[in-house]
């Protein structure tokens, strides 16, 4: 990168809203162009940009209508703002794969035309799959595709969660907003997407907006170079009143962040600007094999310093922490504060944290590997306590025990709390070097 690696960083870190300063969901919707649309990444990428989240409130956004859940970007599912949804959605080719597979399903235009009826009519009122199964006459063996193209049509939309099999519900669109989803042409709902990429991910390259979106780079350079970007060298770019701010970018110390799998930030870019929060050399450690999809990782101090996941039980939750390197004192009791915050998301009674040697890289694993990148990893063996030099003898008298003080029980307990001593990973790479480099 011809600019300064630790400004981009700093910049890209402040411009995702990973300081925190997000004032509520809409207001992070707006600014990251979207989450990942299915749980609990999705609600965790809020967390690490909201001061508060709770899982009634992402569920709220849903029920007032503040954002929806459509296929976007790479015709992945996210979460986005209601406002501008219909300009993610339109900007990218939604049918071009999903009618062609219906076909080799064996359903043909007309009997596709009959399930959309019975489909939508059914899903006046919200109602997951297997409910819309049961409402419809002669449904297909693979309902999950249809539903899927009604909702690359924009036609229905993906509501919420339903416990416990954390099965998504359906709404028709029309019934859902009172209205058709708004149309848009798609060239200029793309070049809408490339202004807001530059403002969320900028500096950014047109490999890094084509990534992102899933567009071909031709289409991408287009629509970002409509918005007449500065270029600030190696074929970055960002908006032109952007650049004074930029140049006055500061380091913040002291920062952590756990980002979760598929997080806006670490989804948002091609493999040379990855750079800016992680070393080349970790970069098999923190996507799969596709190279796209992102596990869920430790910032510290704005820079891939480690990997996390979890397992939720019955109000418990493991957390399972790996660094690739030592970090701080203040930094080890901040990633231990951010789980806490995880914890209380899951309103988890129980914590567990686990320290864990990073052994394996994910793109070396299986296709979900990303979701659980510290699965089947080696536990840190604790290191055993030196004796102090010259301690005091006890007294041999008996003492009586003065009585402990009430304390008021915290929300979350940790029953065992991590070890301090950092293990380096066996075959990890060398220890990144935290100067700025040209």
């Amino acid at each position: 990168m011809g600019a300064d690696l630790e400004q981009i960083r700093w910049w890209s870190w402040r411009r995702q809203r990973l300081d925190r300063s997000c004032r509520g969901i809409d207001d992070c919707l707006r600014s990251v162009v979207g989450v990942y649309g299915a749980n609990p990444h999705g609600p965790l990428s809020l967390l690490a940009r909201v001061p508060r989240v709770m899982p009634g409130m992402v569920d709220g956004a849903i029920d007032s209508r503040i954002a929806l859940r459509l296929p976007a970007m790479r015709r992945a599912l996210w979460m986005l703002h209601t406002e501008t949804a219909h300009l993610a959605f339109r900007a990218v080719d939604q049918l071009s794969l999903v009618m062609p597979l219906l076909r080799r399903q064996g359903i043909t235009d007309d009997e596709y035309a009959r399930l959309e009826h019975e489909i939508l009519l059914a899903a006046g009122f919200p109602k997951t799959a297997t409910e819309i199964r049961e409402a419809i006459k002669q449904p297909p063996e693979k309902l999950g595709s249809v539903l899927h193209a009604l909702a690359a049509e924009g036609k229905l939309l993906y509501l919420k969660e339903k416990p416990p099999s954390n099965a998504f519900t359906y709404a028709a669109t029309r019934v859902w907003l009172g209205h058709d989803l708004p149309e848009a042409d798609p060239a200029e709902a793309l070049v809408w997407l490339a202004g807001d990429y530059l403002k969320a991910f900028g500096p950014a390259t047109v490999e890094d907006f084509a990534q992102w979106s899933g567009i071909e780079p031709a289409d991408a350079g287009q629509a970002l170079r409509s918005h007449d970007p500065e270029d600030i060298g190696d074929g970055l770019l960002m908006w032109p009143s952007d650049m004074k701010a930029f140049e006055g970018t500061r380091p913040v110390a002291n920062r952590v962040n756990l980002l979760p799998a598929l997080d806006p930030y670490t989804l948002g870019y091609a493999p040379a600007s990855r750079v800016r929060f992680a070393d080349p050399e970790f970069l098999p450690f923190l996507y799969d094999k596709t190279g796209v999809n992102s596990t869920s990782v430790i910032l510290i101090e704005g820079a891939v310093g480690g990997l996390w996941d979890f397992a939720l039980g019955n109000r418990k939750i493991d957390i399972r922490i790996g660094l690739f390197e030592d970090p701080s004192p203040r930094a080890l009791e901040s990633i231990e504060s951010e789980a806490g915050l995880v914890a209380s998301y899951f309103n988890a009674r129980e914590v567990n944290i686990t320290r864990v040697r990073i052994r394996s890289p994910i793109s070396d694993r299986g296709p979900k590997a990303y979701l659980r990148p510290l699965a089947e990893q080696e536990p840190k063996p604790a290191r055993p306590k030196p004796a102090r030099a010259s301690a005091p003898k006890p007294d041999p008298r008996p003492v009586a025990s003065a009585p402990k003080p009430a304390t008021a029980s915290p929300r979350a307990t940790r029953k065992t709390a991590p070890e301090r001593k950092i293990v380096e990973p066996g075959p990890t790479p060398a220890k990144r070097q935290r100067g700025p480099r040209a």
